[in-house]
């Protein structure tokens, strides 16, 4: 599988287009005082145009490849499980210890199947999604920090159901504990690759850049609409979490700082949940948007 370092086949240009100097009024047209002055608007941010080397049908293809990794390994450790241990089905349904390897050996299906799309047309993989290195990387998880306190203070003032099925989850330590690291390092890794790495930019070159922010920031929601029993409060706090990210990915031209940000409100949300809950023991009292 490739890399971040691969550098196989046509390279990507690094970094946003930047636009030439000719679209800029030269220095000698503008007047001493909008120059000193720190009122004068800069330019509106020049947004490089989207082309990337797969369409719409290949985002559904990766899509269906992570329902159906999920589903058919699901299933295969249910029987496995209830056959072996002898768990109802009940209990293995929304079970992290099942759960978390499942899901972990679907995403490495899907990173697959997402690199085979890219180095199909003869592109590094990682370079190409937009894995690229930008400046300035401490604030990306600071924010992501921020946003979890945030959404947290958020969540008392909007009408959050009592209980929502995300929290079935966590019944016991070894089981939390797994989440926890999955949902800091993988899940992110994996949602920040198909929703701004590859959803964005595939939205974006046909409806643009504000319709695609948009589009991306509620599939992004609705993904978890199931975890949140669908109530409109926390999917309307988890779709402002995701036009973040993508414009995080809008403006950078990189997938990492929305990873940073999402890896560090994951984290956030479960060390609020470590010492709530007296190092993942007690769960008696839950009040988490995951």
């Amino acid at each position: 599988m490739p890399g971040p370092d691969d550098d196989e086949g046509e390279r990507l240009p690094e970094g946003p287009v930047l636009p030439n100097e000719a679209d800029s009024p030269p220095l000698e047209k503008l007047s001493p005082e909008s120059i000193a002055s720190p009122f004068v608007i800069p330019p509106p941010l020049r947004v490089p145009a989207e082309n990337p080397p797969w369409s719409l049908w290949d985002v559904v293809a990766i899509a269906l490849v992570a329902f159906g990794s999920i589903t058919v390994l699901g299933l295969i450790g249910v029987i496995l499980a209830r056959h072996f241990y002898h768990v109802p089905m009940s209990d293995l349904a929304r079970n992290p210890k099942l759960a978390v390897p499942v899901e972990f050996f679907a995403y490495v299906i899907t990173l697959m199947f997402m690199a085979m799309i890219v180095r199909s047309r003869h592109l590094p993989f990682w370079r190409t999604v937009g894995w690229k290195p930008v400046s300035g990387a401490l604030k990306y998880p600071i924010m992501g920090i921020l946003l979890a306190f945030g959404v947290g203070l958020a969540t008392s003032l909007l009408p959050i159901p009592k209980e929502l099925p995300i929290e079935k989850y966590f019944a016991d330590n070894l089981g939390t504990w797994l989440l926890a690291i999955f949902g800091v390092t993988v899940a992110p890794l994996m949602e920040e690759l198909f929703f701004r790495g590859f959803l964005y930019p595939a939205l974006a070159r046909p409806l643009g850049v504000n319709w695609s922010v948009v589009i991306t920031a509620a599939l992004f929601a609705l993904v978890h609409a199931s975890q949140l029993a669908d109530a409109w409060a926390p999917l309307l706090l988890l779709f402002l979490v995701g036009s973040i990210l993508t414009v995080a990915r809008v403006r950078t031209n990189s997938v990492i700082p929305g990873l940073l940000i999402h890896s560090a409100y994951n984290f956030t949300l479960f060390a609020e949940l470590f010492f709530q809950t007296g190092h993942f023991h007690n769960f008696d009292k839950l009040g988490l948007i995951h």
